[in-house]
């Protein structure tokens, strides 16, 4: 959709993408261990869904390349954000004796969904344009969150 070179998409993630990302981490990984990854979580989950909504409203900016390039750094916080708040609760359901293999499915599960996520993403972007794509995953979040929330769902969580 933005027709951008490989070398601008890699300065933005390679570059201050990594840097900005390696910072969130230790301030996730801090924040975390204060509040729990329970609510680490649910808060991620909101911050995501309130982002892609956002993003979704600001749609006539994307040509901008500021705008556009703030919203790539920060779309690739998500993914280490949600790591850092759903690992300790993975870690918490894996059973005595066999953690090991048992935490190495659920890092193969979370990679397939991700590998999975780019693929479906791929196809409908065939069928729709990204910025439907996008409040349409924000809204599906946002749907769940609130179901959570008002059906006491949330104490199901491990954490």
């Amino acid at each position: 959709m933005l027709h951008w070179p490989d070398a601008s998409v890699s300065v933005l993630q390679g570059g201050w993408g990594t840097i900005l990302t390696f910072a969130a981490i230790i301030l996730a990984g801090k924040i975390s261990d204060k509040i729990g990854p329970k609510k680490m979580q649910i808060t991620v989950m909101w911050g995501i869904c309130l982002y892609l909504l956002a993003l979704s409203a600001g749609s006539g900016y994307w040509n901008n390349d500021l705008f556009s390039g703030t919203a790539l750094v920060m779309w690739n916080l998500a993914d280490p954000l949600l790591s850092v708040a759903v690992f300790p609760i993975l870690m918490g359901l894996c059973l005595d004796k066999v953690e090991g293999s048992q935490f190495t499915a659920y890092l193969a599960l979370v990679n397939l969904c991700d590998v999975s996520g780019s693929y479906l993403t791929g196809w409908a972007l065939h069928v729709t344009s990204a910025p439907v794509l996008s409040v349409c995953c924000g809204l599906l979040l946002l749907i769940i969150l609130v179901y959570m929330k008002t059906s006491g769902n949330y104490k199901v969580i491990p954490g």
